[in-house]
């Protein structure tokens, strides 16, 4: 601060004179290519100060093109395309580091085009430090500029760069809209983990549930949750749970994004992770079961019944909620004779029939006559044929009686 504060002092008393003995010795810095502290700190300080001087100028009402900031920016745009790599890097880092303080500097008039078109230049060089900070300074001058060439670029090189440290930086940095949404959710499928990791990241901290197609999230839990990194599956176990508490902890709300019919099987393996991660209590009962309920309906009792099992200190509590959720014998029946014409709902209906209490004898009659009706109906798939022979023979346990109620199905 002492050093920054003789500088600024030296600026203010000859500002011709301090720009050609600054522009002489701040050239060294450019001609070092290794990421040495030292010479990083030196960068660091050149920004500070420049970034510090720009704003005594603004004060002063200096107009740009006599503003110290603006000198230098050109000074290294003339130099941003040298035969030395040093040179290329320093002044693409320098650039991204002023671009970085959107509070203390935001470039004007002519300077955003030429910044713009030089960091895109810089974006294909062939040394990846280059392309890294051409990356960061890009995705900073984003943020200030809703310019669409910037964000094409910055899509293509997280789409297309050979270089995981650029896409991830890309990651880290590019504003969220349509369009990058999209591209992310692509990077979550990345051949490096790290790079998988910060797009699962990103999503957490920068979108909603909402944002993606149920295509997109059945294509996003199915690569985090089967990734082969550790790592990266927990990241996207966060996400299910952070999600599932953006939709206010509804259940039937969380589903509906996901479309259950068509994504059956990601979506009981993220509804699993639910009840196992947060062991909700409260079932949302309805006057109309949907597809999401029918679900949630049959993984809920199927998450008490595993609890019951293996607790033996709630085992009463739990097992009176169990008794609560789940439906009697008479009212399955019912339900199975209502919805019917559903397959999905149909088939959580009969998986939730495998466990019900089957001592109530009424209950069995009136649930075996429907299983009865159901057999025949041509809408009825294989499997689930299958499985409501499998409850009616649990229903029939007499060899005889079952013989009987199966022939008078068909």
């Amino acid at each position: 601060n002492k050093l920054r504060k003789k500088v600024l002092s030296l600026y203010e008393k000859d500002p011709i004179t301090f720009v050609i003995h600054f522009t002489k010795l701040f050239n060294h810095v450019l001609l070092v290519f290794e990421r040495e502290p030292s010479v990083e700190r030196v960068i660091q300080f050149v920004i500070n100060t420049l970034l510090e001087i720009n704003k005594k100028d603004i004060e002063s009402d200096k107009p740009l093109q006599n503003r110290l900031i603006y000198f230098v920016i050109k000074h290294l745009l003339n130099l941003i395309e040298a035969q030395d790599k040093a040179v290329r890097l320093r002044c693409v880092q320098i650039l991204a580091g002023i671009l970085q303080n959107k509070d203390s500097f935001k470039p004007e008039g002519n300077a955003v085009k030429e910044i713009t078109d030089a960091l895109i230049e810089r974006s294909i060089d062939k040394v990846v430090g280059i392309r890294v900070q051409a990356a960061l300074g890009l995705s900073h001058l984003q943020a200030v500029h809703k310019n669409s060439t910037i964000t094409a670029e910055l899509l293509q090189m997280m789409e297309s760069d050979a270089s995981n440290d650029v896409r991830k930086i890309v990651l880290s940095h590019i504003e969220i809209s349509k369009h990058s949404l999209k591209e992310i959710v692509t990077r979550t499928r990345d051949i490096y983990s790290n790079v998988r990791m910060c797009a699962f990241e990103r999503l957490s901290k920068d979108s909603h549930i909402k944002n993606f197609s149920s295509t997109q999230l059945a294509s996003l839990f199915r690569a985090g949750l089967n990734d082969n990194e550790e790592g990266v599956k927990q990241l996207c176990r966060n996400i299910i749970v952070k999600w599932f508490e953006d939709c206010d902890k509804d259940p039937i709300k969380f589903l509906s994004y996901l479309e259950v019919e068509t994504n059956e099987d990601i979506s009981e393996e993220i509804t699993k992770h639910i009840l196992s991660s947060l062991n909700p209590t409260d079932f949302p009962f309805g006057d109309v079961i949907t597809p999401e309920l029918a679900l949630y309906w049959r993984l809920f009792c199927e998450h008490l019944r595993n609890k019951v099992q293996a607790s033996s200190s709630q085992s009463e509590e739990l097992t009176d909620l169990l008794e609560e959720v789940q439906p009697e014998l008479s009212d399955m029946g019912e339900l199975l004779d209502q919805y019917k014409s559903n397959p999905f709902i149909c088939k959580q209906l009969l998986l939730l029939s495998r466990y019900l209490d089957y001592q109530n004898e009424a209950g069995k009659q009136i649930l075996s006559l429907e299983l009865r009706k159901l057999l025949p109906l041509p809408s009825l798939s294989e499997k689930l044929r299958c499985l409501a022979m499998k409850i009616l023979r649990n229903l029939h346990l007499n060899d005889s009686n079952y013989v009987t109620h199966s022939r008078s199905s068909g």
